[in-house]
């Protein structure tokens, strides 16, 4: 004696076979049609919202760049719209700032902002070289190298660039 009591979605399949085949070849062809047409890649770029300054000034030491630069950006940029979080770095050499930005700003009008602000920065030291601002992507690499030596950085770093320019004609 069949129950036609029951009630929910799995007695009504169960007591109509022809629904639920119906339903099984529509699930099946949407998924047919979804991988037809869903983006592929190998190594997708995937959006951060970090913004990177990197600046180098060779032969400083720490305690210079902080003073001569990070302090000065920082101060630059410290009223930007959409900036949440900032970490600066200081390193013989170099200087790297972190700036992480609220998720619901816009990433590309606060990277403007921020050049525009590094931009008009007047006092910075004359021996550096012009500083970096981008937008970090997350990606993966399949290579990555460094090149070291005991010659200076200006002559190492034609050399760094014949060897990529040779790496990508592979």
């Amino acid at each position: 004696m069949e129950d036609t009591n029951q009630k929910g979605i799995i007695a009504y399949f169960a007591n109509n076979p022809v629904a639920a085949n119906l339903l099984m070849v529509f699930i099946i062809i949407m998924g047919i049609v979804s991988y037809m047409f869903i983006q592929r890649q190998m190594f997708p770029n995937i959006e951060v919202n970090y913004i990177d300054v990197r600046a180098t000034y060779p032969g400083a030491s720490p305690q210079e760049i902080e003073e001569s630069i990070l302090v000065k950006v920082e101060e630059s940029i410290k009223d930007v719209t959409g900036i949440k979080k900032v970490v600066s770095r200081a390193s013989r050499g170099s200087a790297y700032i972190s700036i992480e930005v609220d998720v619901n700003a816009d990433i590309k009008r606060v990277l403007d902002d921020v050049n525009q602000r590094i931009d008009t920065i007047s006092n910075l030291p004359l021996g550096m070289e012009p500083i970096n601002v981008y937008q970090v992507e997350w990606r993966q690499d399949v290579i990555e190298m460094g090149l070291v030596g005991d010659r200076p950085l200006e002559e190492l770093k034609p050399i760094a660039k014949q060897i990529e320019d040779e790496l990508l004609q592979l």
